[in-house]
């Protein structure tokens, strides 16, 4: 945990509640994440990036696996709304962009969703600007991405 910020743990279990890890990042060979904290500390103003080697394999694990949503555009704003990917298609898009965090040159992905019994598309993910377009349509359709949160704890006692 930064020195700059001292936040208080529960006495019992030494552990700060985080609400997510938002981001991955290496700096000088060391990997790190950045965390937003639950409770009183809820502010972004009080995310820390934490050495990965001082987060749980669980928290990490869960930040790895998170779930990818695209948006579906409706004809009025009120028609807006944000659709899961199937757990495989999410799973091949959390890969990728996995990927492109330890190598951010790689921000363009063309990936493959293959669906029994339907049309089988081709997408180009940006990860830069967080959005797919189907390369296969003839409309060439560009959506919103984005990656669902999960909750879990750190142990920073170690």
């Amino acid at each position: 945990m930064s020195e700059s910020k001292k936040i208080p743990t529960s006495s019992k279990d030494k552990k700060y509640v985080a609400k997510e890890l938002l981001d991955y990042r290496k700096v000088e060979g060391q990997e790190q994440y950045l965390v937003h904290w639950g409770g009183k500390f809820e502010d972004s103003i009080h995310n820390t990036w934490e050495r990965a080697d001082g987060i749980s394999s669980d928290l990490i694990d869960a930040y790895e696996k998170r779930r990818w949503q695209y948006r579906a555009d409706g004809k009025t704003i009120s028609d807006i709304v944000w659709r899961d990917f199937s757990d495989e298609h999410s799973d091949r898009v959390n890969a990728e962009f996995i990927r492109y965090q330890k190598d951010p040159g790689s921000h363009l992905s063309h990936i493959l969703f293959d669906r029994p019994g339907k049309r089988t598309y081709t997408y180009r993910v940006d990860f830069t600007k967080m959005t797919q377009t189907n390369t296969t349509h003839s409309d060439h359709t560009t959506r919103k991405l984005r990656r669902v949160a999960w909750k879990a704890c750190i142990d920073t006692t170690s």
